[in-house]
């Protein structure tokens, strides 16, 4: 379920990597892999920890996610004149972060999401322990999104959590850092920012620098509604448009 996904064109020109968020999957991105254009070359990975147990998340480190990003970036780099990289959530924070180190291999960045200023809202705190008690055969709407987007298999003490800490703060750290970068990021770049985001504050945006952003303003951080995912989808074709 929580596998990668990678295909790979013989002489492709352009490929697209896909970076997910912490706790995320590959399949967040699965409404828009249908919408890469033939003949491009497309990878959606799966960082290290996730996919596995809590314990398998608490042992691994934004080092190794940040490791396994330019590695795949390079791996690409190798048969391909164009990377786009496309992020949701921490995924946005590591691609600025490889726009950055590698400006000479990366020139697009579609970004969902990006959690410029994380904060948590009672709707989180909500999905969180949904997520941890009940079963995603129970849940609907919000709560099933909250299940969908998971890929690691939860415990119900409580106390494990706290090895995760480490995991969130080098997040904050990334976040912080990555605010600085984005006044001066010479990566194209698309911000897609719900509204109503449980996750990320939406004074986020004041953050984005010189980035075309776009509000949805009926989703949340996993949520999208019906014509938000439109809108996610059009702008992924213009941005697409825009390169060929």
């Amino acid at each position: 379920m929580n596998s990668e996904y990678k295909n790979i064109i013989k002489d492709a020109d352009t490929a697209v990597l896909f970076i997910h968020g912490i706790l995320g999957t590959p399949r967040h991105f699965d409404f828009l892999l249908p919408l890469v254009p033939d003949g491009w070359s497309a990878w959606s990975i799966l960082l290290p920890g996730h996919g596995g147990t809590y314990l398998d998340f608490a042992n691994s480190s934004m080092d190794k996610w940040k490791a396994y990003c330019e590695k795949a970036l390079l791996e690409l780099c190798d048969s391909h004149r164009r990377v786009i990289l496309l992020g949701h959530s921490m995924g946005t924070l590591l691609s600025v972060y490889l726009a950055e180190k590698h400006p000479d291999k990366v020139s697009e960045i579609f970004a969902l999401a990006m959690p410029l200023c994380p904060h948590l809202t009672p709707v989180a705190m909500a999905g969180c322990i949904h997520l941890i008690y009940s079963s995603p055969d129970r849940a609907k709407g919000y709560f099933l999104s909250c299940h969908q987007a998971c890929s690691i298999a939860l415990t119900k003490n409580l106390f494990a959590y706290l090895r995760w800490i480490p995991r969130y703060l080098e997040l904050f750290a990334l976040a912080r850092e990555t605010r600085e970068i984005m006044s001066t990021l010479k990566a194209y770049c698309v911000a897609i920012q719900s509204r109503h985001d449980e996750l990320v504050a939406f004074r986020s945006i004041k953050f984005t620098g010189n980035a075309e952003t776009i509000v949805l303003p009926h989703s949340r951080h996993y949520y999208y509604s019906e014509k938000d995912r439109k809108t996610i989808e059009d702008a992924f074709l213009k941005f697409i448009d825009r390169l060929t």
